[in-house]
């Protein structure tokens, strides 16, 4: 107890007022606002309000809890949180149970205790939330745009997952017409976007960073991949087929191909970024290099001009010495026994008649279509049949 209430009576008999500066301005102002401020340090040191699990999901519940009334965030974090640490947090639950049906004056009590418990649980979950184990954590996590159901979710999620030199906001389009009845996760891959730069582009540690994206979000998911992000999909459907329902796999086959892409790095690297203050500027320059006004737009994506100066969004070198890596295919072991289908380009030679006695012993489920006006970039030629023929093969019974 603190010196200055020693000898006095016991706290819970005694006024709100009294019970320190901290409770005073619960007392005085609102939970919100103190609730907020006592936490406001714990979350600009660990930032995991997007990043990790169970402590991700309680600072997106704490956050609700700062702009909306108090019933209504304090439910949010009980249900949200409680669940994923039920031993330390019992109490918590009580305790905000009592806190929102009691009175203005009893709310500086209850709200000490409420943070006592707090503090407690956040002690005896450290070692996975704070040191150097969350930093590596969340160093390495893929970054990550959500769109969530627009009708409420009522079916599995879908991560979908890009080629080479793309980003996740390449499929914006497909994924916000899909997230209708479904949370859509789009990523960026590792060297890619905003994700984190690695010295390894290989199809395994491609993989494992979706393996953890989605544990991340607490179970299996559908998975649309396409080109490089369709290896990377097989791959984990191989490795980890428990994190996988459904798999779609855009315009590639489990094979090594011949062609090579540093000449498209080496275009990139070509760009003059000196003075660049427009994408139309950069279409021009990057047209000396490349003549397919298509590809110019596509790469141009993945160039930010608001940086200063102007950067790439790709980790180039890495891209270019682990290309071989990238247009061939692993060594991987298992089968994958769900639904898979197979969605190619009737312009892209990536699928040709060979693909077929490759992917059946690997997908014993494997179906096959063609959009006969589509190319590679076949979410780019044909979106909306692209939206629907995924659309369907997901919503299959």
């Amino acid at each position: 107890r603190p010196k200055e209430h020693r000898g006095q009576r016991p706290l819970e008999h005694r006024e709100a007022a009294g019970a320190g500066a901290h409770w005073r301005q619960v007392a005085q102002a609102d939970v919100i606002g103190a609730g907020n401020s006592a936490f406001v340090d714990l979350q600009q040191q660990f930032r995991i309000a997007r990043h990790l699990g169970g402590a991700g999901q309680f600072m997106c519940g704490f956050a609700h809890f700062a702009r909306q009334d108090a019933a209504t965030a304090g439910q949010l974090l009980i249900q949200r949180f409680a669940a994923q640490t039920e031993t330390c947090f019992q109490k918590i639950r009580d305790a905000l149970g009592h806190l929102l049906d009691c009175d203005r004056a009893h709310t500086a009590l209850m709200s000490r205790e409420v943070f006592r418990q707090l503090t407690r649980g956040w002690r005896a979950n450290q070692r996975l939330w704070s040191g150097a184990a969350l930093r590596d954590k969340l160093a390495a996590m893929l970054h990550y745009l959500t769109h969530p159901a627009a009708e409420g979710a009522t079916l599995p999620r879908l991560l979908i997952v890009h080629g080479l030199f793309g980003s996740a906001r390449n499929w914006n389009v497909i994924a916000k017409r899909l997230a209708d009845r479904r949370e859509v996760i789009a990523v960026d891959m590792r060297n890619h976007g905003q994700s984190p730069r690695f010295a390894s582009q290989s199809y395994a540690d491609m993989a494992q960073d979706l393996a953890e994206v989605i544990a991340h979000f607490g179970g299996p998911m559908d998975v649309l991949g396409h080109s490089m992000g369709g290896k990377a999909a097989m791959v984990l459907a191989l490795s980890h087929p428990e994190l996988v329902r459904r798999l779609v796999v855009a315009d590639i086959a489990p094979l090594a191909y011949t062609h090579d892409n540093t000449h498209h790095i080496d275009a990139m690297r070509a760009l003059d970024l000196a003075d660049l203050h427009s994408r139309a500027e950069a279409d021009r320059r990057l047209s000396a290099h490349i003549e397919d006004a298509g590809l110019r737009a596509f790469f141009l994506q993945s160039l930010d001009l608001k940086a200063q100066p102007p950067q790439w969004r790709l980790n180039h070198d890495v891209l270019a010495a682990e290309m071989s890596k990238i247009v061939g295919w692993p060594e991987v072991a298992g089968q994958f026994d769900g639904p898979v289908l197979f969605l190619s380009g009737g312009k892209s030679p990536y699928v040709g008649p060979d693909a077929r006695a490759a992917i059946k012993p690997l997908f014993s489920k494997a179906y096959f279509a063609k959009l006969p006006e589509a190319g590679h970039w076949l979410h780019a030629d044909n979106p909306r049949e692209v939206e629907e023929s995924v659309r369907i093969f997901l919503d299959a019974p």
